[in-house]
């Protein structure tokens, strides 16, 4: 559904196997545009993290056949989607330059089964812990984008912060996610690089992440 200033997105992912099939709804979100530097979104929106958080899902925006798996993987540090509000806007700053801003607030559900977290917690909680320990309350977050004046360079900054859903008697302090990339990518050169640091999901345990990683491609023609 598209109108002169609102956009209403929606991505239904199916999976059939021989375990069992499985059906969810990965973004459900309106966009409205004030004005090409604002726009504002509400809803299960994608989650504007890193470099592919947002296209977690398309294949043909990556040189591999999976994303990076110390940011992207099974324990992931970034999700793809948050439910709450938030506001985006790409601006021009001149020279050339170019300004991209997100910002949001509401709560995040990460996509694990099992996860680092739910064996380290397990001596601390009760053991019926939740199904998905990485759910997140009273999250805020953003990302800037600095798009200077050559081809295919980008460079930015992330962040996130949240309290983990977890059961009574656990530590449920606000935990830090913050992160830096930068990418090239110009005709059949790809360079993209990541660094993500975590801190303080559960801080008894002293819990810290760290990943990063570089993806260097070259097509062949």
């Amino acid at each position: 559904i598209a109108l002169p200033s609102v956009q209403i997105n929606a991505q239904i992912f199916f999976r059939t196997g021989i375990d069992g099939s499985e059906a969810r709804l990965d973004y459900a979100f309106a966009d409205w545009q004030l004005d090409p530097a604002l726009n504002v979104r509400f809803g299960k929106a994608k989650h504007p993290f890193g470099i592919y958080s947002e296209v977690a899902g398309l294949g043909t925006v990556r040189p591999f056949l999976n994303l990076p798996q110390a940011i992207y993987g099974p324990v992931a540090l970034a999700s793809r989607s948050y439910n709450g509000v938030g506001i985006q806007g790409d601006v021009a700053v001149g020279g050339g330059w170019s300004l991209v801003y997100d910002f949001y607030g509401g709560g995040i559900e990460f996509a694990q089964e099992e996860s680092a977290l739910i064996l380290f917690a397990r001596p601390l909680v009760e053991e019926n812990l939740p199904v998905n320990p990485f759910k997140s309350e009273n999250v805020v977050g953003g990302r800037l984008q600095v798009g200077p004046p050559f081809d295919g360079v980008r460079v930015g900054a992330s962040f996130y912060s949240g309290r983990p859903d977890l059961p009574d008697g656990a530590d449920i302090n606000r935990y830090w996610t913050w992160g830096i990339q930068g990418e090239y990518v110009v005709d059949e050169t790809w360079i993209r690089v990541e660094f993500v640091k975590q801190r303080d999901r559960l801080p008894a345990l002293e819990d810290r992440e760290t990943a990063y990683y570089v993806e260097v491609a070259r097509y062949l023609s």
